[in-house]
């Protein structure tokens, strides 16, 4: 369970407006402190909506690991549980590719180092990466967006991917 202080409230009230969130949540082998998941479709029809031009489905899980230390041995076992658990249950729900009219899904880990991130650690979070199109991106994508927030340093650390993320929540340390 993540503690409860400023730094945690501001990072849920983030998400709780349109994620759903659960706390304890376990995947695999893996236990997360927080879990939120994002889902919306988007379709354009004519006259009626069985005249149904075109859908298309875009998910985001995010998952929340806080420790004192993070190591880069987690983020390494974070990226074995990606592609041996998440990716394969969440995104493509057992099946060789995900649903007809998916666009993308973002899975978005996010740790949270209280004592200060190693440079290891730092360098581990920097280079994880993952992205998979299905059927040459015709059923579209799937792409890891890692963050790492320190808060003895009140940084904010993330992949190429996580660029865009990186700048909205260092507003969270404002």
């Amino acid at each position: 369970m993540m503690k409860d202080d400023e730094f945690t409230r501001r990072l849920r009230s983030y998400y709780e407006a349109n994620y759903n969130l659960a706390e304890d949540h376990t995947i695999g082998n893996m236990s997360y402190d927080l879990y939120a998941a994002f889902s919306m479709s988007n379709s354009r029809y004519v006259l009626v909506r069985r005249a149904e031009l075109w859908r298309s489905e875009c998910k985001e899980h995010v998952f929340f690991i806080r420790r004192e230390h993070i190591s880069p041995e987690l983020i390494s076992a974070f990226r074995e549980q990606l592609v041996s658990h998440i990716e394969p249950d969440l995104v493509r729900e057992g099946n060789a590719c995900p649903p007809k009219d998916h666009m993308y899904t973002y899975v978005t880990v996010i740790f949270i180092e209280e004592c200060g991130f190693s440079e290891e650690a730092k360098k581990a979070l920097r280079h994880l990466k993952f992205h998979k199109n299905y059927r040459l991106a015709i059923r579209g994508f799937c792409q890891l967006r890692t963050v790492g927030f320190d808060l003895s340093a009140k940084k904010v650390y993330g992949n190429p991917a996580a660029r865009d993320l990186v700048k909205e929540y260092k507003k969270i340390f404002k």
